[in-house]
């Protein structure tokens, strides 16, 4: 090397043994000649050690057949990629732990900590790098000429998917599919052979040192080359479709006017969120993002990210809560877009993850305004995030409930399997739509017997309605016929199966602040769930979530037919009016223990007229009605002899 005095840089060596400044200095190797045997490396070394890119031995030699290890590979990588100090720094700051935790030399700590910033390897690789004896081993492993390929092809931001019908390799068949990509890249880049040595590649064997000083300077002429086409930075704007850091790769998609760009983030990226700073995990699917990037050599990106700002992250999401607390929900959730088919029982969801709630979200579930920790687990929930992520609003709709309100349209869906559509106002006055059946041909319709404007009850199976209460007929009396107990999620406590006066069951929550009442309207002290099994019930509900429970006598259920004979009108508070109706029943009825003839008075907020004919449903409470149902079955003056419960006609009226 015409007997150059050039100490080597002992940052870029290839071995631990040259630590030490004063062991190398520039003499031509001895143990490569330029008319020997590996005269054919000779240029690419004594460039490469000029440069301080690669180094020799102490006694003057540089053992050209020796094998390249794992930490000599990065500490090269680490010479071609060139980084800034400062990116050094911040590699070592934050990779630096899992290096020694693994093993790594000192000397090639920052070339390894670049290595995992540089997205070349990950701590799994290096972990699995120590385990298998590639680090710090008596019995030292080599890395294959396959890793060798694919490390050098994340290093130069070549393509993983590059031409393979460039590599003329005999033996072809055997280089893994992860590194043909890479390889045919390396070709295309003229840093590797199409035909490898002698015709083949030899995957399998390690690589020598005269072999990687090649490889390392049209690596190097490679990077220069590339590094000074542009360092100009550009600019890009979009919604964010996915992030990911699968294999330790940290990347961003965003979607522009259906266009997608893909952008690679390292260290150096710096994230921005409401004028604060921000991190990679803060960046989720849906906001509205700019990136300032820079370009890269590998064509299956857009560009390396340098700054990525959120300018919108508000946005309307639907999914499944699998978790809560009194400060937020985890859902499994996806966009909620115009398109999505929240008719079906079924939605498929893209992503998960924990929404804290807005200091003033709003969170109602079948009308009634609710807690975050009152929310039940595989409830669908419909919700809006404002600009930082946080959730301002939730609707939410139970797997099983009950919800009463006044229709205000009924129609059928387009399409040729459409289906019912029910609107109904709830008690937050706002208008929510439930589905009934799948009309087909020939199939009767769920909401044949309800007109606008009627007062409704229906089960519901999140928005679908899975059963119309019948005329008169109140849902949420009933047998508890099953108990079981909760889960530690929230506030619930248990659930309890419910089989109505018809037969028919529903599952229902109770929480920690359901109370339970005897027959004489007298609270327990607390709630024993064991007790509740067989016991004849009147539930107070909020949705699926079970308020009260009040004891009665299943005996002092009833169902039958009465006439109105008398109206009291009470003037109250604020113009407000309360109406006393007086009742004589006129048919021994379906169920229960009201009979012929008695007379009895409750209040109701309905408008009938004296004389009206009612089927009305409910219980007895110490001789007086309890709870009741009721529905207006005809104007006439007397109904005679037989009313039928299943189709609500009476043989005759006068």
């Amino acid at each position: 090397m015409n007997n150059k005095k050039i100490t080597k840089a002992i940052s870029l060596g290839l071995c631990a043994v040259l630590l030490i400044p004063s062991a190398v200095y520039a003499k031509e190797f001895k143990d490569v000649k330029k008319s020997e045997g590996y005269g054919w490396a000779y240029d690419y070394i004594d460039e490469m050690s000029d440069k301080g890119v690669i180094e020799g031995y102490p006694d003057n030699t540089f053992k050209p057949d020796k094998a390249v290890n794992f930490e000599e590979t990065l500490q090269l990588l680490k010479g071609i990629i060139n980084p800034s100090k400062d990116e050094v720094k911040k590699a070592v700051e934050k990779y630096g732990e899992a290096c020694e935790k693994y093993g790594v030399s000192s000397w090639a700590k920052e070339a390894v900590a670049i290595g995992i910033d540089k997205n070349i390897i990950t701590e799994d690789t290096l972990k699995e790098a120590q385990s298998k004896g590639f680090i710090d081993s008596k019995n030292l492993v080599y890395p294959n000429r396959n890793t060798i390929a694919v490390y050098f092809g994340r290093g130069l931001n070549l393509s993983s998917s590059g031409d393979v019908d460039v590599l003329k390799h005999k033996d072809i068949d055997k280089i893994p599919a992860s590194t043909k990509g890479y390889l045919a890249s390396l070709v295309e880049a003229g840093i590797f052979s199409a035909t490898g040595s002698e015709g083949n590649f030899d995957g399998d064997r390690y690589i020598r040192r005269s072999e990687m000083a090649k490889i390392t300077k049209l690596s190097y002429d490679y990077k220069t080359k590339a590094g000074s086409v542009s360092t100009e930075t550009k600019d890009a704007t979009g919604t964010v479709v996915l992030t990911t850091d699968i294999n330790n790769l940290e990347t961003i998609i965003i979607e522009k006017d259906s266009k997608r760009s893909q952008f690679r983030v390292n260290t150096s990226t710096t994230f921005k969120m409401n004028d604060k700073s921000a991190v990679f995990s803060d960046i989720k699917s849906g906001q509205e993002v700019k990136i300032t990037y820079t370009e890269s050599s590998d064509s299956t990106i857009t560009g390396i990210a340098k700054t990525v700002e959120v300018t919108n992250s508000s946005k309307d999401l639907i999914g499944y809560i699998t978790a809560t607390n009194s400060n937020g929900i985890t859902v499994k959730y996806t966009t909620n877009k115009d398109n999505l088919d929240i008719k079906s029982e079924d939605i498929n969801t893209t992503d998960s993850g924990l929404f804290e709630l807005a200091s003033n979200a709003k969170i109602y579930e079948l009308g009634k305004e609710v807690q975050a920790r009152d929310l039940t687990l595989d409830s669908l929930v419909e919700f809006k995030t404002d600009s930082s992520g946080k959730v301002t609003d939730i609707i939410s709709f139970p797997k099983t409930g009950t919800v009463t309100g006044e229709v205000i349209s009924i129609s059928s869906t387009s399409g040729n399997d459409s289906k019912e559509t029910i609107r109904l106002k709830l008690s937050n006055g706002k208008t929510y739509t439930f589905y009934g059946n799948y009309i087909r041909s020939g199939n009767s319709r769920l909401f044949d017997d309800i007109r606008v404007n009627d007062k409704v009850t229906l089960t519901t199976n999140y928005k679908n309605i899975s059963r119309v209460g019948e005329k008169g007929e109140n849902l949420n009396i009933g047998r508890i016929v099953s108990v079981y107990r909760g889960s530690s999620s929230g506030n619930r406590v248990g659930e309890i199966v419910l089989e109505d006066t018809n037969g028919n069951r529903n599952t229902y929550y109770l929480t920690d602040a359901t109370s339970v009442y005897d027959y004489n309207g007298i609270k327990r002290a607390q709630m024993d769930l064991d007790s509740l099994e067989g016991m004849t019930v009147e539930l107070d509900l909020d949705g699926s979530r079970v308020l009260k429970i009040k004891e009665i006598d299943e005996g002092s259920i009833f169902d039958t037919v009465a006439q109105v004979i008398d109206i009291q009108v009470k003037s109250g508070a604020m113009g407000s009016t309360t109406k006393t109706y007086t009742i004589r029943v006129v048919n021994d009825g379906k169920k229960g223990d009201l009979r012929q003839g008695e007379v009895f008075t409750f209040d109701a907020d309905v408008n009938y007229d004296r004389y009206t004919i009612i089927r009305i449903a409910g219980y007895k409470v110490n001789g007086d009605l309890g709870s009741v149902t009721i529905d207006e079955i005809a104007k006439e003056k007397e109904i005679v002899d037989y009313y039928d419960y299943d189709t609500g006609r009476g043989t005759e009226f006068i």
